[in-house]
C-alpha cells in the first residue's frame, strides 16, 4: 500500500502538466464533479480547487515579487493583518494571512496563506527563477482554495481563479477535487459498480483501475472536462477513488478533474 501511494504521488506530480483539450459543454465541465458525487449518492464534505500557470516570461527580483504578492492577496481576498504562523497553519481570523519568502540569487518564491474574506483556507505561491546565464527567466502563479460545506460556491471559486489569471492574459489550468461521504461500508462489488455507473454517466472511458486494501481508484477520460493529462499515450481527466473509514463508519469518495491531488 505504501509503495502504491508513493507511485501515485509521483504520478500526480508528473501528471500535473496539463494540456488544454476541447469541450463541447463548458457548463457541464464546471459541475461534473458535483454531478458525479450526486449520482453516487454522496454527501459533500469539501472541495479543493487549484490553478496554476506561467504569468511572466521574466525573472522578478524580491521587490517585484512582493509587489505582485500584494496584488494577488487583494485578488484572492486576503485583506487583513499579517500574522506570524508556521507554514500552512490556517488558524487565522478571517481575511488575515501569513507569508514566507525564499530569496536566492536565481530563485525567488513568495508563499501566502490564510483565511480569505469568504472564510476559505487559501494559498498562493508565486515562483520566479532564471537560468545561470541570466538570459531566460520565468514567473509562475499557483492558487489553492479549500471549501467546506458550501458546495454551491464551487463554481464561483473556479471563476475567481480564472479571473485572477485573466488579469495576466493567461488561461489557467484548473484542478478540482471533491470529497464526499456515504454512510456505512460498501462491498467490493458495490464500490466497483458505483464507480462504473458514475463513469458511464459522463461517457467516461476507464484507462486504469486499482483495487487494494479496501481502496478502489480509477482514472478515466470524459469528453465533458476541458483539461486533460496523459498516462503514457492516453488522455485522462477524471479520477475517482473510494475508501472506507472505520473510525467514522463512512465510505469516503474523492472525485478529481483531471486528477486527485490530495491524500486519500
Amino acid at each position: 500500500m505504501k509503495k502504491y501511494r508513493k507511485v501515485l504521488t509521483l504520478g500526480i506530480i508528473i501528471l500535473l502538466i496539463p494540456i488544454l483539450g476541447l469541450c463541447e459543454e463548458k457548463e457541464l465541465e464546471k459541475n461534473i464533479s458535483l454531478s458525479i458525487l450526486e449520482d453516487m449518492g454522496g454527501k459533500f464534505s469539501e472541495a479543493d480547487i487549484s490553478g496554476g500557470n506561467k504569468i511572466y516570461d521574466i525573472f522578478l527580483e524580491k521587490k517585484g515579487l512582493e509587489s505582485l504578492g500584494e496584488e494577488i492577496r487583494n485578488d484572492i481576498g486576503l485583506l487583513g493583518k499579517k500574522e506570524e504562523k508556521s507554514k500552512y497553519d490556517f488558524n487565522f481570523e478571517p481575511s488575515n494571512y501569513s507569508e514566507k519568502i525564499v530569496d536566492d540569487d536565481d530563485f525567488k518564491q513568495l508563499t501566502i496563506w490564510g483565511i480569505n474574506s469568504e472564510g476559505y483556507p487559501t494559498t498562493a505561491v508565486i515562483t520566479s527563477y532564471k537560468d545561470k546565464s541570466g538570459n531566460i527567466g520565468e514567473t509562475t502563479l499557483y492558487i489553492n482554495f479549500v471549501i467546506k460545506e458550501k458546495f454551491d460556491e464551487v463554481n464561483d471559486i473556479i471563476y475567481k481563479v480564472e479571473n485572477v489569471f485573466k488579469e495576466f492574459d493567461k488561461k489557467v489550468e484548473i484542478n478540482t477535487c471533491i470529497v464526499g461521504t456515504l454512510d456505512g461500508k460498501l462491498t467490493k462489488v458495490e464500490k466497483e459498480k458505483s464507480v462504473s455507473v458514475a463513469t458511464k454517466n459522463v461517457n467516461g472511458k476507464v484507462v486504469e483501475k486499482f483495487i487494494d486494501d479496501g481502496i478502489i481508484s480509477i482514472i478515466a477520460y470524459t469528453p465533458y472536462v476541458d483539461e486533460y493529462v496523459y498516462v503514457e499515450d492516453k488522455k485522462v481527466n477524471l479520477n475517482i477513488a473510494m475508501r472506507y473509514n472505520e473510525l467514522e463508519e463512512s465510505t469516503y469518495l474523492w472525485i478529481g478533474t483531471p486528477v486527485i491531488t490530495i491524500s486519500y
